[in-house]
């Protein structure tokens, strides 16, 4: 069994040597003289390239950075007010614990309940 299959990969080996002894697929290097002429200006171009470059999510990043009156102050304290909260639904368990003994502000709808 050994030999046959020796000898059936030998064989293989004698026909598949002459197909892949050239498989260079780039051939000889050509350069190509020719002048191209654009059919459109350069200033076309770039007019096309600005007008795609504005699209709704660079809109909306330009938007982002607007002044709204939030300050860095008023973000750290609203911060250390909910830390508690914020530690809670952060957690391993994601505010399992925290929201079953709803401990949520009354009146807020939480997975389609009515305000308690």
């Amino acid at each position: 069994m050994t030999r046959l299959i020796a000898l059936t990969l030998a064989a293989a080996a004698a026909i598949a040597a002459p197909a892949l002894a050239d498989t260079s697929l780039a051939g000889d290097i050509s350069i190509d003289t020719t002048k191209m002429q654009s059919s459109t200006s350069r200033a076309d171009v770039r007019a096309d390239v600005a007008k795609a470059t504005v699209t709704e999510w660079t809109r909306q990043r330009a938007n982002a950075f607007e002044n709204t009156g939030y300050t860095r102050a008023a973000a750290r304290a609203d911060y250390l007010r909910t830390r508690g909260e914020n530690r809670m639904m952060t957690g391993e368990d994601s505010g399992s614990v925290y929201l079953s003994q709803g401990a949520f502000p009354v009146g807020t709808r939480a997975m389609g309940a009515g305000p308690r």
